[in-house]
């Protein structure tokens, strides 16, 4: 069982896409239990770094922000802040392609639409203390994405997301439109200097060492039809079958 904070509450940070829907959902989760809860619009968050992120130990994120980004902000948390567990709500039970992406990227939980209060408080309690529920479709998806992800890591050479940050991921889609750094300075409205540096950031995430092989990254995403800065992946070296 977890143990919460020193003042004996749980806290939750809700982010919704209007910042008055995320303080009205706090101020009803205070008021059912020994919870202290806020709230802010995605908007006003850059990353999970944010110091209104505070002491979370559940954050509840509003799945009408966007899917692309809800992934974002989870893969956030999931890298940043490692104690707090990422639940995402409102979200359609049937979506489950969906549902596997935010779990993939780190989501501890999922609340079907329509989420009531006790919902939202129950599976918010639950993956705070490592555990979850989920429907038999949405288990089958998940069970199929472990495997497949699985496969991929012995036979195809790709692994989990490099993290890239927002200004890193547009240079990376510039890139792969052929822009060369002076373009890219004049788009980002940035001095070339700082174009390369941002490339050589990309460069050593993704693991690579030119331009060509991060576009390789980039294509492979687009492939895949996820292209969020959470979705690039890094590849990796095969270890040969004599190994």
């Amino acid at each position: 069982m977890f143990t919460p904070d020193n003042d004996g509450r749980v806290r939750f940070f809700i982010i919704a896409k209007e910042i008055s829907s995320a303080q009205s959902l706090a101020a009803a989760v205070t008021e059912r239990g020994p919870f202290a809860a806020w709230g802010s619009s995605y908007t006003s968050i850059a990353d999970a770094n944010c110091e209104l992120f505070g002491r979370a130990d559940v954050v509840l994120l509003d799945f009408n922000i966007g899917g692309a980004a809800v992934r974002h902000f989870v893969r956030q948390i999931t890298v940043n802040r490692g104690d707090a567990r990422a639940v995402v709500f409102d979200i359609e039970e049937e979506s489950v392609d969906d549902i596997a992406d935010l779990v993939e990227a780190g989501a501890a939980a999922y609340v079907p639409a329509p989420a009531s209060l006790v919902d939202l408080i129950r599976i918010g309690l639950l993956a705070r203390e490592g555990l979850t529920s989920c429907s038999p479709r949405v288990a089958f998806k998940l069970f199929g994405r472990l495997s497949a992800l699985s496969n991929r890591h012995f036979t195809s050479g790709w692994v989990r997301s490099a993290d890239l940050t927002t200004r890193e991921f547009d240079i990376l889609q510039l890139l792969a439109h052929n822009s060369n750094n002076k373009e890219i300075a004049d788009r980002l409205c940035l001095s070339v200097p700082t174009v390369k540096n941002h490339v050589h950031h990309l460069l050593s995430k993704l693991g690579v060492r030119s331009r060509v092989e991060a576009v390789g990254c980039w294509k492979d995403a687009q492939r895949r039809g996820r292209l969020d800065p959470s979705c690039i992946e890094r590849p990796i070296v095969r270890a040969r079958a004599a190994q």
